[in-house]
């Protein structure tokens, strides 16, 4: 079963990453694996894969959003905020998005109170 395998590889994940720094370790191998490039943050990066991005831009608040072929979209916005500094956030659909206001508070404490 298709379920059964995806558990069996996070378990595996899991086992293998007891820290932070494992855990970027075996994504990095797992990236490699799968045919991924490594970039160095030293180098100038080539824009022209990212460029036949379909991309939105929202001027009045100087965001960006690009359209991955597999439906996942990314927004990003540059300040000047803080030099250096990357912040991700994801946002998926179904879980606790899908309830109501009411309910979202007590359903959100679920696994506090359950340990």
């Amino acid at each position: 079963m298709v379920i059964d395998s995806v558990v069996a590889d996070l378990v595996d994940f899991l086992n293998a990453t007891p820290t932070a720094f494992h855990a970027v370790d075996e994504v990095k191998k797992r990236l490699k694996a799968a045919g991924f490039e490594q970039l160095s943050e030293r180098e100038d990066w080539s824009l022209e894969a990212v460029l036949s991005i379909p991309s939105y831009e929202y001027p009045s608040i100087g965001a960006t959003e690009l359209l991955l072929s597999n439906g996942i979209k990314i927004c990003y916005k540059s300040t000047d905020f803080l030099d250096d500094q990357i912040i991700f956030t994801r946002f998926t659909y179904g879980g606790l998005s899908e309830l109501s206001e009411d309910e979202y508070m007590s359903c959100s404490m679920g696994s506090t109170i359950a340990g």
